[in-house]
C-alpha cells in the first residue's frame, strides 16, 4: 500500500509554481520566438510611417490597434500560440496521478491552475511592454511624440482643440499603465479560455487553432463590437475616449471571472481516472 502526504494548500501552489519553472527548454524557446515576433513587429510598425512624427508609442501600440508590437498581431503570431503551449503543458503536468492524490482537494489544484494562469499573464504583459519597448527605443528614442500637435495622434485628429482636451490623457506614464493593464487582462482571458476549452479538449493544438480563429473573427471585425483580443489591443478611439478603454477593460475583467467560476465547477466534477 503506498501512502501519499496530502499537501497544504500553499504547497499545492508552490509546486504548481515549480513544475512550471522545470519546463526550462520550453520558456527558453518561448522567450526565443517571443523576442523574434516583438522586435519584428516594432520593426514592421516602424515601416512607412509618413508625415507624422515618429515617436516610440507608436511603435508600441499603432494606432490602428492591429499593428504594433503590444496590439492584435502581437496576441495573434505570439500571444495566443505561447499561452496556450506553456499552459496546456503546465495543466498536463499537475494532472498526473501522483500529483492529483497529493492534493487536499479539487479546490485546490484547480486553484494552482488559476494561479499558474495569472502568473504567466503576468509575465507575458511585462515579457511584451519590456521588449516592445527596448526594441523602440533602439529605433526612435524616448521621446513621446503622442503628446505633441505633429505627433501620430495630432496629425489623425486634425482638429487642435481636439487635441489639447485628450492631451492630459497622453503623459507618457499614463499610457505606458494602460498598455501594461490591457495586455495583462488580455492574456488573463486567453488562458482562462484555455483552461476552459482544456475541460473538453485534450489537444493544445486544437485549442490554440480555435482561439486563433477566434482572434481572427475579431481582426477581420465581423462583429460590430469586439468580443475577444480586440477588446485588449488599443486603438485611436481609446485615447480619445478614455471610457471606451476602461469599459474593455471591465470587459475582459468580467469574461475572465465567468470562465473562472464556469470552469471552477466544471473541474469540481470531473472525474481523474476518466
Amino acid at each position: 500500500m503506498v501512502w501519499v502526504r496530502k499537501m497544504k494548500p500553499f504547497d499545492v501552489i508552490r509546486m504548481a509554481a515549480l513544475r512550471g519553472v522545470l519546463l526550462k527548454k520550453v520558456w527558453w524557446i518561448a522567450a526565443a520566438y517571443g523576442l523574434l515576433s516583438v522586435i519584428g513587429l516594432v520593426l514592421l510598425a516602424d515601416y512607412g510611417r509618413g508625415t507624422a512624427k515618429l515617436g516610440i508609442f507608436d511603435l508600441v501600440a499603432d494606432l490602428s490597434g492591429v499593428h504594433g508590437a503590444t496590439n492584435q498581431n502581437m496576441f495573434i503570431i505570439f500571444g495566443i500560440p505561447i499561452m496556450v503551449t506553456v499552459l496546456t503543458l503546465i495543466y498536463d503536468e499537475h494532472e498526473k496521478s501522483l500529483y492529483v492524490l497529493k492534493c487536499r482537494s479539487r479546490f485546490s489544484t484547480w486553484h494552482a491552475h488559476v494561479c499558474v494562469a495569472i502568473g504567466i499573464s503576468f509575465l507575458l504583459a511585462c515579457f511584451v511592454v519590456a521588449v516592445s519597448f527596448m526594441a523602440g527605443l533602439c529605433l526612435v528614442g524616448p521621446e513621446n511624440t503622442w503628446a505633441r500637435a505633429d505627433g501620430t495622434i495630432g496629425q489623425a485628429l486634425r482638429d487642435r482643440q481636439l487635441f489639447q482636451s485628450i492631451s492630459n490623457h497622453l503623459a507618457a506614464y499614463k499610457i505606458i499603465w494602460v498598455i501594461f493593464i490591457s495586455k495583462f487582462l488580455g492574456f488573463l482571458m486567453i488562458a482562462f479560455s484555455t483552461l476552459f476549452l482544456k475541460q473538453f479538449i485534450k489537444s493544445g493544438a486544437v485549442i490554440c487553432i480555435l482561439l486563433l480563429a477566434m482572434a481572427g473573427i475579431d481582426c477581420v471585425e465581423w462583429l460590430p463590437f469586439p468580443v475577444f483580443d480586440r477588446a485588449a489591443s488599443l486603438s485611436l478611439i481609446d485615447w480619445i475616449r478614455p471610457l471606451v478603454t476602461l469599459f474593455h477593460g471591465v470587459y475582459l475583467l468580467v469574461v475572465s471571472l465567468m470562465l473562472y467560476a464556469i470552469t471552477g465547477m466544471i473541474y469540481e466534477r470531473k472525474d481523474f481516472l476518466s
